[in-house]
């Protein structure tokens, strides 16, 4: 394929299992330099953890309208988590995917996956939707819907923060994050291959800078 395809926007992926492992849960802790005791100890995992069980269907869905060479100039642009519970080391979850959007347009082409995880009763866990936007012109068709919009009110905007939380990246926080969270995408990883698609360099994954949001926002008390 060497132009993006509607023709399979709405099949879903053959589901995939994932055991929550403590190890593992307690790793992307770190790598996000998250310090709440419930996931630094392994009684729960980070929330934004939950893009690790469905990392390998989110990948197969999008190269369903995807052709190969253009995963070479993608970007996370977009992520919307719904949580039904927390992840906690024992979940053995079931997810699969499905692409559901895919806009062609001169400067690029944003396309979004739609992904749904349940436990080992079948009952909801998380669905997400991913968008990702892949750099430069590219020829194909255009269909489906994007992902729920999720731009916060006029009045919302308006109102004064509930707080300001300030974290630092470390120098090495892209390698750790790759190595947590199994996405080795070399723009968070090598100069040169960010420096090849018109990066300055490496830039911080999406994901990881989700992460770090997740963290103020269960760490920051209520007024």
């Amino acid at each position: 394929m060497t132009a993006f395809d509607t023709g399979a926007l709405g099949r879903f992926t053959e589901e995939r299992e994932f055991k929550v492992e403590a190890p593992r849960a307690v790793a992307y802790a770190a790598a996000t330099n998250d310090t709440n005791e419930r996931h630094t100890t392994g009684v729960l995992a980070p929330p934004v953890f939950a893009i690790v069980p469905v990392w390998d269907v989110m990948t197969a869905a999008a190269g369903l309208v995807t052709p190969p060479d253009a995963f070479e100039h993608v970007i996370h642009a977009e992520q919307d988590m719904r949580f039904f519970r927390p992840l906690a080391p024992g979940d053995v979850l079931r997810s699969k995917a499905a692409p559901i959007y895919v806009a062609v347009r001169g400067i690029g082409t944003t396309i979004a996956v739609r992904t749904e995880t349940v436990d080992a009763t079948g009952a909801p866990v998380n669905e997400q939707f991913v968008t990702l936007f892949f750099r430069g012109p590219f020829e194909g068709q255009s269909g489906g819907e994007p992902a729920p919009e999720h731009k916060l009110s006029a009045a919302t905007k308006a109102g004064a923060p509930v707080a300001e939380v300030t974290y630092r990246f470390d120098e090495d926080q892209t390698f750790r994050y790759a190595d947590a969270s199994g996405d080795p995408v070399p723009i968070h990883l090598d100069d040169a291959a960010a420096q090849a698609v018109g990066l300055p360099g490496i830039i911080i994954h999406g994901l990881c800078t989700m992460a770090f949001c997740g963290r103020a926002v269960i760490d920051t008390p209520l007024p």
